[in-house]
């Protein structure tokens, strides 16, 4: 009975060397010397390229292709694609067919189903069968911490990457307005998790350029986003929410403006100071306090700078006694708390920082969004709870970072051959 092995774990021992190379030969006995074994190649096209190969005598640079069986190769239809055709070896784990060139020529096949060491299949197939909230959460705790804080720094750089390359383009398909991208972002952070889709619809049926307009008076702006977001209402009583109403009516007509529907919006489960009411009232005065938001933002050197850029608090008028417009409540005080602003700095100006940096030509920027990821103080979640069950705890935003994007972008979707801790693992 056959192994059951994915090609991924073919691509894995050829590309750390996982497997007997004493001797190694051919499905015709044709000895092979492996020079290179080739670039890991992740797109469409052979696996391993521009490897260099002396087999039977005769010097080879080319590709290399893998297959769990030598029949695959013409059930993926190789044989009608050019991109193989510079294909030096076949590698495979069973040969279970001859695979030709064009010209009718046999490729050279290389079988490895009794050259990979069985404890290195043993280990991967124990990771990929695990219901564990982890695959590796039996054996974690056996891996050395060096390991752990080498893959924990790639973490955090490829979760910032991941989220610069979407800004990028978000960035072209809206002509580098970056006022309007960071506003869009800032909408969506400022909120609780089932609301930002709302949020960032919000954002773009009251665009920046109307902020812009309203900026000098803090009503106007509450009038333009609580008018689109479909929170106003005739029936609703006060001096305020009249004047609200009377202010939309003149910005919906003048500028063509069409409101949400309010079914986007979520109350339910929600603490009223998360209200999507109280974001917008929050919001409102951020833009009318900082006009240049994003370009502050930009310049801000630390953590001090930006925490007093998004230090806003409502202490008195409709909202100290109001969550929402209907109903009035005990008298609070608003503001965005210490853990909403750092969840604005995180994900929103960050990474803004870090693509900026390539548009002014200014690296230190960069360097400036990664000394403040560490200077924020660890996310409390339930992710960054799990990981300190099993012993991972996190000084700062950047370890927290690290680990959410390890368990939702690694973990969670089992690409232990990938992960250097999986490696560790599946190798030991």
């Amino acid at each position: 009975m056959t192994t059951s092995i994915p090609e991924a774990l073919l691509h894995f021992v050829w590309l750390y060397k996982y497997f007997d190379s004493h001797k190694l030969l051919t499905t015709n006995n044709q000895s092979i010397n492996i020079h290179n074994i080739g670039q890991y190649h992740h797109d469409a096209g052979p696996d391993f390229l521009h490897a260099t190969l002396n087999i039977d005598g005769t010097y080879w640079v080319g590709h290399v292709e893998m297959h769990i069986k030598s029949g695959d190769w013409y059930k993926h239809n190789h044989q009608h694609d050019k991109q193989y055709e510079n294909v030096i070896l076949h590698v495979v784990y069973e040969a279970n067919q001859k695979v030709y060139y064009p010209n009718g020529k046999e490729i050279p096949c290389l079988v490895l189903k009794n050259r990979i060491p069985q404890r290195i299949i043993n280990n991967y197939l124990q990771l990929k069968t695990q219901q564990l909230w982890i695959p590796c959460a039996q054996n974690i705790h056996a891996i050395p911490a060096s390991k752990i804080q080498f893959w924990k720094h790639r973490m955090a750089i490829e979760r910032l990457e991941s989220k610069v390359f979407k800004m990028q383009k978000e960035l072209e398909q809206n002509h580098h307005h970056w006022e309007q991208l960071f506003y869009e972002y800032i909408l969506k952070y400022s909120s609780a998790k089932v609301n930002r889709d709302a949020f960032a619809h919000l954002a773009n049926i009251a665009p920046f350029t109307l902020i812009q307009k309203n900026a000098n008076d803090v009503s106007k702006i509450e009038s333009l986003l609580l008018g689109q977001a479909h929170f106003l209402c005739e029936n609703n009583i006060g001096h305020q929410n009249k004047k609200w109403i009377s202010d939309y009516k003149h910005q919906k007509a003048k500028y063509n403006l069409r409101p949400m529907s309010p079914t986007y919006w979520k109350f339910s489960r929600l603490r009223p100071s998360n209200f999507p009411t109280i974001r917008i009232a929050l919001l409102a005065r951020l833009f009318h306090k900082q006009k240049h938001l994003f370009s502050a933002s930009m310049s801000a050197t630390n953590l001090k700078e930006l925490q007093g850029l998004f230090a806003i608090s409502i202490k008195e008028g409709f909202w100290k006694n109001h969550y929402v417009l209907k109903k009035t409540s005990k008298p609070v005080d608003k503001s965005f708390g210490r853990d909403a602003v750092y969840n604005l700095l995180i994900n929103v100006v960050i990474p803004f920082k870090f693509i900026y940096a390539n548009y002014v030509g200014k690296p230190s920027l960069k360097e400036e969004a990664l000394e403040l990821l560490e200077s924020l103080n660890p996310e409390k979640n339930k992710i960054t709870r799990s990981w300190e069950k099993l012993g991972l705890s996190s000084n700062s935003a950047y370890d927290t970072q690290a680990l959410i994007y390890l368990k939702q972008q690694y973990c969670e979707q089992y690409r232990c051959l990938e992960c250097k801790i999986g490696h560790y693992i599946i190798s030991r």
